[in-house]
């Protein structure tokens, strides 16, 4: 799991941890919903300053035939 323990704040924002398997690090973390296919995660520590923001899109499966 690289996202756990997220607590909704309002009706677009959960704060949670976010884990970077790559670093083995985690970190606090934000996503803010910004409508049904995009979000934003922003992992930081400490302070939501001192962070990265990625943009998450939606992958839409392609159905075959």
């Amino acid at each position: 799991m690289i996202l756990t323990d997220f607590k909704k704040e309002s009706q677009t924002v959960y704060k949670g941890t976010v884990h970077d398997p790559e670093k083995n690090d985690s970190y606090k973390c934000t996503i803010t919903i910004k409508d049904n296919n995009h979000l934003d995660l922003r992992g930081y520590i400490g302070i939501p300053l001192f962070g990265r923001t990625e943009h998450w899109t939606r992958v839409v499966e392609r159905q075959e035939g």
